[in-house]
Order: structure tokens, then C-alpha cells, then sequence
């Protein structure tokens, strides 16, 4: 008597007599095993291995109702695989601050800050307003300077005040003060680029500042 490999049911060999209790004993086997056998209406696949899966060249698949094994399992390790390089591209909530002072890579601020940012720009633009910027500024109202100053002959350095014309790119500039008497009169006074003081009315009456 011969005994299968696999489920170690009973072949009869040479003379051996034919016994039915022997066939009805192979077909139990069979019907036992096939029992534990997942088919389309259900069954336990827990122990089963799965040797190959399709490759999925698609993004995010979705499996569906009727694939293979290996094409449904296929679309499953794609998905994960999409879904863990997706990951590192997203901002979850956890990686948001509400400050300015965060320098760790991977962080954004978080739009509540952004109203905090509003408000700082808003009063440094006001804070501008008051300051000089390049080119023509007006100003109303007395304008105080207070400074320490000493004199010496680099006072010109350190005055409160310091007006330098571009004479080294433009050699008709002088360094100069105007004054107006709005509607009335008017004039300028400057420094000569032979060290004298001068004044000029808005007439064009240039006089020379005498110290002596």
C-alpha cells in the first residue's frame, strides 16, 4: 500500500486488495481539506502565501472586486508605497508654529502668525513715515537734533548737522543750506571749494562771509 505525500491517503499497489472503506476514506481527506480551501464564497486564506504580486505602475491604485490574489495584494503595496512618498511632502498640523523664532528644518508658521506679522509690518511702516528717505522729504513742526559734539578741525565729521556735496564725481557741488521766507525772500549758504563761506540770495547777490 502506497500513502500520498501531501495528505497521506491510501493507493493500492500490486495485489493489494481494493478496500472500499479505503476510497471512502480518501474521499473524506479530500472533502476535509478542500473545506479549508478559500474559494469565491469565503474561507480562510490566514495561513496562505502569497509567492508573487503583480507590479502596479499606477498611482494610488485601487483594488477591486474580482482580481487575482496577486493583482489585489499587487495594487495594496503600491498604494502604501505612493502613500509613504507622499508623506514626506506633506505639512501635518504637528510641524506648525505660531512664533518667529523657529530655525528647525521642516517647519512652517502656522496663518495665526500671520496676523502678528501684519501688525509688526503695519507699525514699522508708520514708524517710516516720520524718518527721512532718499531724495525730497518735508517736515512740519521743530525738528530737534541732541547730540555731543566736540570741535576740532573734523567737527565737520561729527556735527550734529553734516552736508557733503559730491565734489570728488561733480565739482560744482557745494555743500549748502537754504533758507526761505515763504513768499518773501530767500537764499542759500554755502561752502566755496576754496574753504570760504558764502552766501547767495535768490536774487543770484553772492557775498562772501568774512570771519576777520
Amino acid at each position: 500500500m502506497k500513502y500520498t505525500q501531501n495528505l497521506n491517503m491510501k493507493i493500492p499497489e500490486g495485489e493489494d486488495p481494493i478496500e472500499i472503506t479505503d476510497i471512502t476514506d480518501n474521499f473524506e481527506t479530500i472533502d476535509t481539506e478542500m473545506a479549508k480551501k478559500a474559494d469565491s464564497t469565503g474561507g480562510d486564506i490566514s495561513n496562505t502565501t502569497i509567492k508573487t504580486v503583480d507590479t502596479i505602475s499606477a498611482e494610488f491604485p485601487i483594488p477591486s472586486a474580482g482580481e487575482s490574489s496577486k493583482t489585489f495584494l499587487g495594487k495594496v503595496k503600491k498604494f502604501i508605497q505612493d502613500f509613504n512618498d507622499f508623506k514626506t511632502g506633506i505639512l501635518t498640523l504637528g510641524h506648525l508654529v505660531n512664533n518667529g523664532q523657529t530655525t528647525e528644518p521642516g517647519f512652517a508658521l502656522d496663518a495665526r502668525y500671520g496676523k502678528t506679522l501684519y501688525d509688526l509690518y503695519a507699525q514699522l511702516n508708520a514708524n517710516l513715515n516720520n524718518k527721512a528717505s532718499l531724495g525730497t522729504n518735508g517736515y512740519s513742526g521743530r525738528q530737534i537734533i541732541n547730540a555731543a559734539s566736540g570741535v576740532g578741525n573734523q567737527s565737520y565729521l561729527s556735527a550734529q548737522v553734516s552736508i557733503r556735496a559730491p565734489y570728488d564725481i561733480n565739482q560744482a557741488a557745494r555743500a549748502m543750506i537754504g533758507f526761505e521766507n515763504k513768499d518773501r525772500n530767500a537764499g542759500a549758504l554755502y561752502l566755496e571749494d576754496d574753504g570760504r563761506l558764502k552766501w547767495i540770495s535768490h536774487e543770484g547777490v553772492v557775498k562772501v562771509i568774512d570771519w576777520t
